[in-house]
Formats: structure tokens, sequence, C-alpha cells
């Protein structure tokens, strides 16, 4: 009777005829062993795979939510500045006092029509 490690050596692995039913069966139940081992370190393999990217997607999305609320606040900010900026009694105050603006008076005021195409303009003005 061989032992077990004789059935490892090259010319017996070779010439399968030669195997008895239970070398047989003791290289079927390895090769089971060698695909179940090899489908699970696929699966942990996945799995770590998948965590590792979750880790990632979770650190992006907390420094995309931290750029979110600095842009949210900025944005705040900004809304206020151009709501003081915007303001007609400061532009008006601006203009009275830095630039010299006066209101006109109402006699000096005139409304004018203004006309896109020249058919449009009557004719008692176009003679003018």
């Amino acid at each position: 009777m061989s032992s077990r490690t004789d059935i490892f050596k090259p010319e017996r692995i070779l010439n399968l005829e030669t195997l008895t039913h239970n070398q047989r069966t003791q290289i079927r139940f390895l090769v089971k062993y060698i695909r179940i081992l090899a489908a699970i370190a696929i699966v942990l393999f996945t799995i770590v795979f998948i965590k590792n990217y979750t880790l990632k997607v979770r650190f992006k999305k907390g420094q995309l939510e931290l750029k979110r609320d600095e842009l949210l606040e900025e944005n705040r900010k900004l809304m206020i500045k151009y709501s003081a900026v915007t303001d007609p009694v400061r532009i008006e105050k601006i203009a009275r006092e830095k630039l010299g603006m006066v209101l006109p008076d109402r006699k000096n005021i005139h409304l004018m029509q203004i006309y896109e195409d020249i058919s449009e303009v009557p004719e008692k003005l176009a003679k003018k």
C-alpha cells in the first residue's frame, strides 16, 4: 500500500489509471476542498473590497457635506451683502453726498417715447 504523499508525485498524478479508488476519492475531495476555499476567498475579497469602497464613499460624502455647508454660509453672507448694497436709500444717499446728484425739478422732466422702427414714428414728429 502506498503512502499519502505518493499521490502527489508527478508520475502518479499523470497516470490516473494506476490510482486506486481510494486515492481518486481523496483527489476529488481535495479538488472540491480547493474549489470551496477559492470561492470563500473570492467572497471574502469581495466583501473587503465593498467595505473599503463604502468607507471611501462615506468619507467623500462627509467632505462634500462640509463643502456644501461652507458654500451655503458664504451664500447667506453674500445675500445679506447684496441686499445692503442694493438698498435704494443707501444708493440715494451715496448719489447725493458723494456724487452731488439731486432729483430734477418737475418742469425739467420730459417723457420720451422710443420707437423700435422708423416706420412707427408718426408723420408730424418725422417732419420736425
